[in-house]
This record gives structure tokens, sequence and C-alpha cells, in this order.
């Protein structure tokens, strides 16, 4: 259906060299049918426009938007038009529109997670088998009853889990993406409502918007700390963090355990 929908409307596609053209790219992200109680997974698809709002060519992804939601299965959640005038590699703008369907999607990884709410613009692990056993194999080894900074945390899928599986006595969320808080607080108000979270005064949720890069963010992210789980981009710990971390006997004495979570052996290297 996309791609006939693109040849029917005319939505020609992203030029780099030239930066013309309206289709940038479109993403994809699926929740498993058990986390929503359907009996198919369920799809949030975006188009990312290389258009300004209310244009002549923004009303042609308006009218590709439509057509694609017009001939939907029952298993496409949500349409979402992205948009992103700025030269270069970077996949998303920072402005969104909901054109069809609802805003927030939710999956929840293994049996004994939390359920974890997915703006568009968030990021979540592509292998959902995989990273569901990761956190099972990660609430295993992390000691219970323990301070938590998990770091590059996105929308909080690991220090939720770790909260919910390992009754810390506080989880610090650090992440660099400001639309990240709102699918995490959505998140923790659902575990608290379903009664899968201990309330705020038995485990202290905070969630911190920062850069890592920024010695000052990163100083606080470590602060009074025992363990630290770090799930970075593929380019890996960012210097400052990394040289916290190396401090940390006499800049943060509390903290003893980090757990690296790694794209690959060749970014664990990096």
């Amino acid at each position: 259906s996309l791609e006939r929908g693109i040849r029917l409307l005319e939505v020609s596609p992203y030029n780099e060299q030239g930066h013309r053209g309206i289709l940038r790219y479109v993403q994809f992200a699926v929740a498993p049918a058990v986390d929503n109680h359907t009996e198919s997974d369920t799809l949030q698809m975006v188009l990312v426009s290389n258009c300004t709002p209310g244009s002549p060519e923004d009303n042609r992804m308006e009218q590709l938007a439509r057509w694609l939601w017009s001939k939907r299965r029952h298993d496409l959640h949500s349409l979402w038009i992205n948009y992103n005038r700025t030269p270069g590699n970077r996949i998303l703008g920072t402005q969104w529109q909901l054109c069809q369907g609802r805003q927030e999607l939710w999956v929840r990884f293994g049996p004994q997670g939390c359920a974890v709410c997915l703006g568009p613009g968030s990021f979540a692990q592509a292998n959902y088998g995989a990273y569901s056993v990761l956190l099972q194999q990660l609430s295993q080894q992390v000691p219970a009853g323990l301070a938590i900074a998990d770091l590059y945390s996105g929308v909080g899928s690991i220090g939720l889990h770790l909260a919910r599986q390992n009754a810390p006595a506080r989880v610090r969320f650090v992440e660099n993406n400001v639309e990240a808080m709102t699918a995490f607080r959505a998140s923790v108000k659902r575990a608290r409502e379903e009664q899968v979270l201990a309330p705020q005064n038995e485990v202290q949720l905070d969630f911190i918007v920062g850069d890592l890069g920024d010695s000052t963010v990163s100083r606080k992210a470590l602060a009074d700390v025992q363990v630290v789980v770090a799930d970075p981009p593929r380019r890996g710990l960012d210097r400052s963090l990394l040289e916290e971390l190396c401090d940390a006997d006499s800049k943060h004495p509390d903290l003893f355990r980090l757990y690296y979570v790694s794209c690959g052996f060749k970014a664990f290297e990096r």
C-alpha cells in the first residue's frame, strides 16, 4: 500500500544531494500482539517529511497519510508525520503531527516486565525477544535494594524492569531526548495503576533530561548510586561520563558495579 500510495499521489522521494523531495524516511515500530490483546502485531508508522507544515507539499503528505489510513488493516495502530527540514543524516525532526490513530503505543518486554509507552520518536530495541532475555538476565545479576542509575535510558525500559523486579531503593533515569520523559511518565502511571510497581515513597524514580557529554550531568547522574546500567548509542560512552566512571573511587565511592549494554563487540571496544 505504501509504494502504491506514493506513486498514485506523486509523492517525490527525498534526494539528499539536492535536499529536494518530500518523503525522507518511513519509520515503523511494532508492538507484539500479546501487549495489545490483538490477534496480530500492531504497527506504528511515521512518515518523515522534508516539508514545512501547512505548505502545498505538506498537503500532499497529509493526503498520503489519509490514503494509507483508508487502506489500513486492523493492525495499523497510528500514523504520524514528522517534519525534518535539516540537511544531513539526522532521521527525525522535532515537530510532530498525529494524523490518524492513537497517541500511545505499548510494549511489554517479557512476561514479568512493565508495560512501556513508546511515542513515535522513542528509541526501542528492534529484536523484541533478545531484549526481553537481556532484561531478564540483567535483573538476575543486579543486587536488590540498591540505588541504580539507568544511563542513556530512552523511555526507561531497563530501569522500569529493574524497579519492578529488584526492589531498588532508587532508580535515576538519564536521557537527552526530552520527549522520552512524557512516555516515561505514562509508563510509571500505568505501572502503579496496575500495582506492579511500588509507590514513590518506597521506590524513588527520578528522570533527568540531560546530555551525558556534559560533565555536570555526568557527575549528577552518578551521585549516590551503587549500580550503573549504561545502554549507549553505537558510538559508546560520552567522554565526560567515561572520565567520571574512571574516577569513581574518589568521586563516587558508593558505586561498585557497572553493567554495560553494547550494540556489539566492536562498539564495546570503542
